[in-house]
This record gives C-alpha cells, sequence and structure tokens, in this order.
C-alpha cells in the first residue's frame, strides 16, 4: 500500500530554489539596513563634534532614509500581494482542471446525474465530524473527485457492461485503485490522496482489494469516500444494475456495517444523513430519482456529473455531450469491427442490437432481414421485452409497419406501435408508446428492417432520428457482409445437387469427431456408398435424370442413419457417412439396412419407366483401423470395392437394357 508520506511532496529544492527565494523576498533588506546604519553613523558622529555644520549635514543625509524604508517596504509587499494572486489564480486553475478531469472520467464510465457533486459533500462534512486535519480534508475532497480516474485504464465495455462481469473482467475491473493511485502520485500534492484513492475499496474485514487492509489499518479517508460512494452508487442507476431505492440502499449499508464498512462510520453517516440531503437539496444537487423498471430508462441512464461547488464551469448539457460523443463514436467504432470481421448472422445481429442500445433508448429491438423468395422478412434476432415473442416472426413486404418500410424503402416513426404489435395481444401490445423502424438497406435495395419499440418513450425525438441515420449504413453493411458470409459458408460447404454436406464439410466434422472418440475411447465408424453402374443411368436417362436420382438416393440414406450422423457426397456417385459410437457390428447393421431401403424405392424415370438401385458399401472403424482421417477412408474404400467384386460375382448388379431400366 502507498504511505501518506508518498504524498506529501516537497516543493521547490536545491540551491537555485533558495536563491529565488532570497532575491524576491529578502532583496531589500540588507538596503534598508546600510541606509538607516549609514544614516545612524552620520548622527552620532554629528552629536559628537558639536558642529553646526555637521548637524545640517546630518538632516540632509538622515531625511531620505525613511523614504528609502517607505519605498522599500511598499516594494517588498506590492510583491507579497502578487505572489497570494498568482497562488490563488493557480488554486483556481487547478480545482478547475480537476473538475474537468473528473467529468470526463464520469462520461467515460456512465455514471449517474450528480454522483460526483454529492460523494464530495458527503466525504467533506464526514471528515470534519471526524475532526480530519486540514491536509486531510483537502485530500478527503481531490479523493472524492478522482477516486475513479484509475478507470480510464479500463476498458469501455467492462465499465458499461450490462450485467455481470466474468472473473477475467472483473480482475481488469479490480485494478482500477492502483492505476489510480500510481497516475496521482506523480502529482504533487501536500496531502494523502493517492493512499486514499488506492484504499477506497478496502473492506473492513478485510476482504477487499488491492491489498486486502482490514479495520484501521485502511487510511480514515478512504473508509469515508468508501462508504458514502458506495451509498450513493446503490442509490443510481449503473448500466449493470437498476438503482436501489433510498430505503433499500440504507438497508444494505446497515447490513454491511462491520463487514464492508467501519461501523463507527456507519453510524455517524446514519446520524448526519438528514442534514447532509438538507444541505444537498438546498445546493441543487438532489438525489437520483426513484429507480425506474422499464429497459429503456435503463438503456438511457445519464452519465454523472462533475464537482463544482459555486460554479459550474462545466454545464451539466455539456458533460451530455462529451457521454453522448463517447457512445456515439464507440457505437460506430464497435459497428465498423463488426463490419471487418467475418462473424455468423447470429453473431452479427445480437452484436448489433448490442450497439445500438448504446445509442438509441428502446424496450425491445428486432432485427428481420429478407426470407426466401424476398416476398418477406422474419425475425433474426430479437431483444428486450417480450424477445421470445418476436423470434422467427414472418412479416410480408406491405405489412403492418415493418412491412411497409421494407417495401417503401423509407423509415417510419411515432406512429401507432399496434400496427406492428398487435400479434401480442392487445393488453401486451398497448403497453408500448412509440416505434421507430428503419429500412436495412444496399445499393438501394432494402434485404431488411430494424425496428425499435419503447414502452417509456411517446415518441421519438429528432436526435434519436439523426443518431439511428447515423448508424444504419455501418449496420446495413455489417448486416450484408454477415449474409454474404453466411451464404457462402454454406455454399462453401454444401454439395449442390444433393443439397447433403460435401466433403469439405465430411472431413472437418470427421476430424473433430475423431478427436472426441480418442478422448473419450469409444468407436466410430466411416462408410463409404458407391451406386452400382452409375455410368449406365446417365447413358440410358440422361443427366438430368442421373442428378434426380442421386438426390432421392441421398434422402434414404439419411434417413437411415441418427440425427448425430453424418452423410455427405464424397463424389460422383459416391456418398460417405460417420457414424459416431458405433462399432464394427453395428456399423454391419446399418450397412444392410441402406442397402434394404434402397432396394424398396421406385425411382421413377423418364418415359413412364422405373427401377430400383443398389449399392456397394465399406466401412472402417476406429481404433482398430486406425485414428486418422487418411487411414479409415482408405480402408473403407477398400472393403467397398471388395464388395463390389463379390456383387458381380454373384450376379446381383442391375441392368440397364436401352431404352428400358430394369430392377435387379
Amino acid at each position: 500500500m502507498m504511505s501518506t508520506t508518498q504524498d506529501a511532496f516537497p516543493r521547490g529544492g536545491g540551491t537555485s530554489g533558495l536563491s529565488s527565494v532570497w532575491k524576491e523576498a529578502f532583496f531589500w533588506i540588507p538596503i534598508t539596513h546600510m541606509a538607516s546604519t549609514a544614516a545612524a553613523g552620520v548622527t552620532a558622529y554629528s552629536l559628537s563634534s558639536h558642529l553646526t555644520g555637521a548637524i545640517f549635514l546630518t538632516l540632509a543625509l538622515a531625511v531620505p532614509v525613511p523614504m528609502v524604508i517607505y519605498y522599500a517596504f511598499k516594494t517588498y509587499h506590492s510583491k507579497i500581494e502578487d505572489e497570494r494572486r498568482h497562488a490563488e489564480q493557480m488554486s483556481e486553475v487547478h480545482r478547475s482542471t480537476l473538475e474537468a478531469l473528473a467529468m470526463a472520467i464520469d462520461a467515460k464510465d456512465q455514471t449517474t446525474h450528480q454522483h460526483i457533486r454529492r460523494v464530495q459533500i458527503y466525504a467533506r462534512r464526514m471528515g470534519e465530524s471526524m475532526r480530519m486535519g486540514a491536509k486531510e480534508l483537502k485530500a478527503l475532497e481531490a479523493a472524492s473527485l478522482l477516486h475513479d480516474i484509475g478507470k480510464l485504464g479500463v476498458p469501455d465495455y467492462i465499465l458499461n457492461k450490462p450485467g455481470k462481469l466474468t472473473e477475467h473482467e472483473f480482475s481488469k475491473m479490480k485494478c482500477h485503485p492502483v492505476i489510480g493511485a500510481e497516475i496521482l502520485s506523480n502529482v504533487k500534492f501536500d496531502f494523502p490522496v493517492a493512499s486514499y484513492v488506492r484504499a477506497h475499496h478496502e473492506r473492513w474485514d478485510g476482504l477487499g482489494y488491492p491489498d486486502g487492509l482490514a479495520g484501521e489499518e485502511i487510511p480514515l479517508g478512504a473508509r469515508i469516500l468508501a462508504l458514502v460512494d458506495h451509498f450513493d452508487a446503490l442509490h443510481s442507476d449503473r448500466p449493470y444494475r437498476k438503482a436501489m431505492t433510498r430505503e433499500e440502499a440504507l438497508r444494505h449499508i446497515r447490513e454491511q456495517s462491520g463487514a464492508y464498512f467501519d461501523p463507527t462510520l456507519v453510524k455517524l453517516f446514519l446520524a448526519m444523513l438528514e442534514s447532509l440531503n438538507a444541505e444537498i437539496d438546498g445546493l441543487g444537487f438532489q438525489e437520483p430519482e426513484a429507480p425506474r423498471t422499464s429497459q429503456a430508462a435503463h438503456n438511457s441512464s445519464a452519465p454523472a456529473a462533475g464537482f463544482a461547488e459555486e460554479r459550474t464551469p462545466l454545464t451539466e448539457s455539456a458533460l451530455g455531450k462529451i457521454a453522448a460523443a463517447h457512445q456515439e463514436v464507440m457505437t460506430l467504432h464497435d459497428i465498423a469491427r463488426v463490419l471487418s470481421s467475418s462473424l455468423s448472422l447470429q453473431d452479427t445481429v445480437a452484436i448489433v442490437t448490442s450497439r445500438l442500445a448504446n445509442v438509441v433508448p428502446y424496450s425491445t429491438c428486432v432485427i428481420y432481414l429478407t426470407d426466401g423468395d424476398k416476398t418477406r422478412v422474419r425475425a433474426q434476432y430479437a431483444g428486450g421485452l417480450n424477445r421470445e415473442s418476436f423470434r422467427n416472426r414472418v412479416v410480408s413486404l406491405g405489412e403492418g409497419i415493418t412491412g411497409w418500410v421494407v417495401a417503401n424503402h423509407k423509415p417510419m416513426y411515432n406512429t401507432s406501435p399496434l400496427l406492428d404489435l398487435a400479434f401480442l395481444g392487445s393488453e401486451t401490445a398497448s403497453a408500448y408508446g412509440s416505434v421507430l423502424v428503419f429500412p436495412v438497406m444496399k445499393q438501394g435495395e432494402a434485404f431488411g428492417a430494424v425496428a425499435l419499440y419503447s414502452v417509456d418513450l411517446p415518441n421519438y425525438t429528432n436526435e434519436h432520428l439523426r443518431l439511428m441515420e447515423m448508424v444504419m449504413q455501418p449496420i446495413s453493411d455489417a448486416l450484408h457482409n454477415a449474409m454474404t458470409f453466411e451464404i457462402t459458408r454454406q455454399t462453401a460447404l454444401t454439395d449442390q445437387m444433393t443439397g447433403l454436406p460435401n466433403m469439405r464439410a465430411f472431413s472437418m466434422q470427421l476430424e473433430r469427431e475423431l478427436h472426441s472418440a480418442e478422448r473419450a475411447k469409444y468407436p466410430l465408424s466411416v462408410l463409404v456408398i458407391d451406386i452400382n453402374d452409375f455410368k449406365q443411368v446417365n447413358d440410358t436417362f440422361g443427366h438430368m435424370a442421373g442428378d434426380r436420382l442421386l438426390f432421392q438416393v441421398g434422402q434414404v440414406i439419411r434417413r437411415q442413419l441418427r440425427d448425430h450422423d453424418m452423410v455427405a457426397r464424397y463424389a460422383g456417385d459416391e456418398f460417405v457417412a460417420c457414424l459416431t459410437m458405433t462399432d464394427p457390428e453395428q456399423a454391419g447393421h446399418v450397412i444392410r439396412r441402406i442397402q434394404k431401403a434402397l432396394g424398396q424405392v421406385v425411382l421413377d424415370m423418364p418415359g413412364g419407366e422405373s427401377a430400383t438401385v443398389t449399392a456397394s458399401i465399406g466401412a472402417a472403424t476406429s481404433p482398430s483401423d486406425g485414428w486418422s482421417f487418411e487411414e479409415l477412408m482408405m480402408q473403407a474404400d477398400r472393403r467397398m470395392y471388395r464388395s463390389k467384386e463379390e456383387l458381380k460375382t454373384e450376379d446381383t448388379f442391375p441392368t440397364y437394357p436401352k431404352p428400358r431400366m430394369l430392377a435387379s
């Protein structure tokens, strides 16, 4: 822990400093003394000599001495006044700088309205009641302003995360008292600010951070700051939780007395609270309003204002602009990051919805994207109130507000939300007060919509519209890229003829399954399936008929496997299958089931012809046939050809006389 002596930095120092002080403060003293001494010597000589001329000479020399002394004193006094005014001006600059810095910290952290001002008043009065010295009181006031300066080193997504922090995120958050103390240790305060900032998250029972101090090991100023800051924070909206009522916050403080907080300070604070609140009300720094219950309120909670005593060097509207500008930049940065990332569509819509909440308040947000033939849009993602009711909801173009927006490529807002929400039922839908829907556009065409619904706002304002216009283009780009990526991914991993996975997808899946099987010590089987004499189908009935046969065969094989098994088109007329937790005996049962199913299917061919089909199938099982993709595929392929030779020997291959295809 940093000691108080670390904050009491020396002022000036060295030979040059003493020389400067001597020249500024004591330059006229020797001159004054020399003049006085000279005048006294001349006077003494004149009086001792009893000469009339000497007396007149003495008077002539002594009269200017008071004038020299007067002007020397006047010059010295003027210098002192200038130094005093300069010190006051520098003190004012320092205080204004601290206030501006505190407001910038609030804008980043999004703390609640006038939080810093109330904490500063609470802390100062508590310190006075505990008879803290003048330097300690100054340290407490400065720490009230700057106790969260270390949050400048904490990423925004952690500070403003709307939910519980992960263990890693909380570890990052716990660094902010240390960072703050290190920053302030470079400022030459004459009082122990850094030690108060470092220890303001320590607990009376020793379970706090960063140093695990307990009881009176924690500096008194830090104990006071921990109590009053905690109380006011509980009573204010934060991104990660809703505000408690005043009674709930006080009950929490009482319950944590002797654990989190110094019990003596808790008793004093509770006794002083009414007078403290009266002082705060008198200065216009009221307590936070009663907590609201809607998600929109949560999304739009105001950031904290900075500290000022009788002055307001930066207005609250200026602070709001700082926070708003910060949020706009952060949102655009995050959406741009999404735009440049190869994310899945579901990841993209979730991130876009989350970031949009930092710019425009809403109770429910739904992202619709075109579905299939582009005559309708489907809800790809919904967040907020009633989100489950919107999942996979389909809206035809022209239907309701959303359908009209997509069909006409224009936004719609501040009309009746019931036009979109009637499906929720009258009671649920009537709770919403306003709606804002923007089309998702690319190259002049709409391929979806972003719909915001609020239960708290009677109308969306022009500022909300401006912000939506600002973010809709990057949102549209991000969604279009995600859809393109999704289509490309599906195309790259799907066989277009059969609709089954292709060999690339199969090899990726098989590698994963092999690793799992090796770790868990269970068998895994691979099948290689080849349609017998498929070339004759193409030669007899044409390639379109052959393509249709491949599709039907693929569907038959798929139905004979379990949901978690995988079948893919290998190449030409060959298919492959991966059977997890399947030994050689079980694989044999699957092979016979597939062959039987294929034998029962009648395939209609051109010209009214019909036929059946047979397949040769080979199997390989890990670990007996190997643990690698290549080993299993080679062994299964070898057994498939052996099966094919046996079928030829038994004369069970189908024959395809022209122009008629006969069943075997």
